[in-house]
């Protein structure tokens, strides 16, 4: 059965019975840290622990005196109890009717069980527990702080609950920011629904929602209805407003409509429709808008799909479409957004067995940054079939891996080229704890076939590549106790790698979909300084590593960890992307990663490229985080690269993002991205939250770089601000502010999800 996510789960609550529905039914906000801030002590007197209770249904009675009448009518007085297997009463006085196995108490009435207990004037009850009622109560649930009072509860069994003149709220007595009142309350447990009529919700006694009828889910089954709505103003939309409504269809299917007003651009309608079932997850978004600021309908589109074809078939579909290039622009929440060059749109088709995997796929783009111009856009793949197969022992404990593949490429102008690569590889591992060494051979084969050629330059029409790639691989582990007590093991790791790949032409060959990623420890030990089969890059050369470590011996947690590698070249590299230079260098620059967690809550790492031609750091990238309980966070990190061609920009910055708890109830929260080399801001954050026992108010002031001024050239930002109030165990209003900053802050968690 298809449940809601979390957001839809928490927003459907936004209407206030369903706080007091949730809480009764045992669900809600149960993060004992959401209530930190509450007195320890319960709202009703404490009951001493019951040490042995009854088995099957059975009830044991207790009183100062116990009067019996013909064994129809039992009369208790003076501090009675009545322990259940699941409950516990106490009251001044009680009958006991026998024949219809019936309870009446009265008089300082306490009732316990899970996960609620009340104090009540009388109460009336079945032996078994099945039927109950209560006057004058007053209700305290310890999982969430909720508590309220009613002139009366009636339970029916397991099926109904009704309650009239009832008030809710999670503050203490005497303190209470908020609460709701229903004058009747009908909860259905079978249905998993309730029903309030006269229903209000108040703020300092100040009343701020009406519904005479309303009816609300009291679990985790759903149920139709209008979620929250969302305020906030931004400097490219203005005052904005959503009001979501959640459409229940089916148990398998949902979908939340959301109007979306813009104060500068219109009305846009979000949908997002969910469809899950055994064999397939799926999901549609959509969104429309006729943009009043841009003169045209716009829209996005957005599909997702995961199945499976029995047990070794899968299936996925993933594929995004927008109207307009700008789209992004104007309506993205962040760099990532609205620096996106090239939306995806994918289908895949796998197979899996014990030893081979077999999959298809079709993938095309939708290219929406306008500096790209038609002939730099990526080729579609229509399709491309992959054949992978692995087996570890083939005989003589030799490992066999093949990879092959067989691709279609589409270009703008609806020409198509071909490509079968057929990659197989065999090793061989010799070693134990101690050390290791795996020699490896393996041979690439790839063929291409074009269409429209060009005769005058003496194009071929086809062209074969064979490449065979040797390697050897081999490293050492020592190990050692340090400190008297053994408390650190100590390892030293040196590590080899040589590979050998002869030169072969390949200036002729398109690039579909290969790229040279940046150099980092990971390549030391790559058979292929290129990612992808376009390029197959030739070497003779030598990786050399130390890795040291130290790790706590009763946790095997790595309290710190340092490596060193680089790589010795024999012969120049002559094989390149196109418009590159050949690689002449001796020697790669030296790596060097060190990670340290010496306290519990402080880790750090540091990564650098330094250039021995040079004598110049490369590349740089430092992190320091202190996280204490998600609530204190600090975040620091710097990122440096030296500009190395005219492919490659320069780029120097430092992130700082924190939250820091001031005292109990105030926290200050922000975030800083900052380009030094351009002395530019690319993202802003900066806020304060206050929280309360029962409630919590954040407001979060943003501001974060669109792109440039094609005109002055000068930089463009959005600025905003959200305010978010938080009723605990009820719901929030305003925006999701603990989503952006889960996002942008590292290690943030929301306390109110």
């Amino acid at each position: 059965m298809l449940r809601p996510s979390l957001i839809i789960v928490t927003l459907t609550c936004v209407l206030p019975t369903c706080a007091i529905a949730q809480s009764l039914s045992g669900h809600g906000l149960d993060d004992a840290d959401a209530w930190r801030l509450c007195p320890a002590s319960g709202l009703l007197p404490i009951l001493e622990p019951v040490t042995n209770r009854p088995a099957d249904g059975q009830i044991v009675l207790n009183a100062d005196t116990i009067e019996s009448q013909n064994d129809t009518v039992s009369r208790l007085s003076g501090n009675v109890s009545i322990v259940g297997e699941h409950d516990l009463i106490h009251a001044d006085r009680a009958v006991y009717y026998i024949p219809r196995q019936e309870m009446e108490l009265h008089g300082n009435v306490h009732y316990r069980s899970e996960p609620i207990e009340f104090n009540a004037e009388s109460m009336i009850s079945t032996a078994a527990g099945e039927n109950i009622t209560a006057t004058n109560v007053d209700f305290f649930i310890p999982v969430n702080h909720g508590n309220g009072s009613a002139t009366s509860i009636h339970r029916q069994g397991e099926e109904i609950t009704f309650l009239e003149n009832m008030t809710y709220t999670t503050c203490q007595p005497g303190e209470r920011l908020w609460h709701f009142q229903a004058r009747d309350m009908k909860l259905d447990h079978t249905k998993g629904a309730g029903l309030a009529k006269h229903m209000t919700l108040r703020v300092k006694d100040v009343p701020v929602l009406y519904f005479p009828v309303l009816s609300f889910p009291i679990d985790e089954r759903r149920k139709s209805g209008f979620l929250y709505p969302t305020l906030g103003d931004s400097s490219r939309h203005g005052t904005e407003l959503e009001l979501p409504y959640y459409w229940n269809i089916a148990p398998q299917a949902d979908a939340t409509l959301t109007p979306h007003y813009m104060q500068e651009r219109g009305t846009k309608l979000n949908t997002e429709w969910r469809y899950l079932n055994s064999l397939s997850n799926n999901k549609i978004e959509y969104q429309f808008l006729n943009d009043d600021l841009y003169g045209d309908r716009r829209y996005r589109v957005t599909l997702n799909h995961s199945g499976r074809l029995g047990r070794r078939w899968s299936t996925a579909l993933n594929a995004a479409e927008v109207s307009d290039i700008d789209y992004l622009r104007d309506f993205g929440t962040g760099l990532n957004s609205t620096t996106t060059t090239h939306l995806p749109q994918s289908a895949t088709l796998t197979g899996q067995w014990d030893n081979w995997s077999l999959v298809t796929r079709l993938l095309s783009y939708q290219t929406v940054d306008e500096s790209i111009a038609a002939n730099s856009e990526p080729d579609s793949i229509k399709p491309e079939v992959s054949l992978g197969g692995y087996y570890p022992d083939i005989g003589f404990n030799i490992e066999f891996e093949l990879e092959s593949s067989y691709a279609i490429f589409e270009h703008n102008d609806n020409s198509s080229d071909q490509r079968f690569d057929f990659w197989p590889r065999f090793s061989r591992s010799f070693g134990n704890n101690g050390w290791f060494v795996v020699p490896a051979v393996s041979g690439r084969f790839t063929s291409y076939r074009f269409d429209n050629t060009d005769p005058l330059a003496e194009q071929e029409d086809e062209i074969r590549r064979s490449i065979p790639t040797a390697s050897l691989e081999s490293g050492l582990i020592f190990e050692r106790t340090l400190a008297e007590n053994d408390r650190f093991l100590q390892t030293f790791e040196p590590r080899i790698f040589y590979l050998k790949t002869p030169f072969r032409d390949q200036q002729d060959i398109p690039v579909f979909d290969t790229s040279l990623p940046e150099f980092g420890m990971y390549q030391l030990y790559e058979e292929n300084r290129f990612a992808g089969i376009d390029r197959i890059g030739d070497a003779d050369q030598l990786s050399i590593s130390m890795t040291g470590r130290w790790l706590q011996r009763d946790t095997g947690a790595e309290r710190l960890r340092i490596s060193l590698g680089q790589i010795r070249f024999y012969e120049d590299r002559k094989v390149t992307l196109p418009n590159r230079e050949s690689e002449t260098d001796k020697q790669s620059g030296i790596l060097a990663e060190i990670a340290a967690r010496f306290a519990d809550y402080w880790d750090s790492s540091l990564d650098l490229e330094w250039n021995p031609d040079t004598e110049k750091t490369d590349k740089g990238l430092f992190r320091l985080r202190y996280n204490r309980q998600n609530r204190y966070i600090l975040n620091l990190g710097y990122r440096y690269r030296r500009a190395a061609s005219t492919s490659q920009e320069a780029l120097e910055q430092a992130d700082v993002s924190f939250n820091l708890p001031v005292d109990d109830n105030w926290s200050v929260i922000g975030r800083w991205n900052h380009s030094i080399e351009n002395r530019l801001d690319l993202d802003k954050y900066f806020g304060f939250e206050y929280e309360s026992c029962c409630w919590a108010f954040r407001i979060l002031g943003r501001e974060f770089l669109l792109d440039q001024d094609t005109v002055t050239g000068l930089p463009q930002f959005d600025k905003s601000i959200y305010i978010e109030i938080v009723f605990k165990g009820l719901t929030r209003s305003g925006g999701n502010i603990g989503q952006r900053l889960e996002d942008n802050i590292p290690g943030y968690k929301d306390p109110f999800e």
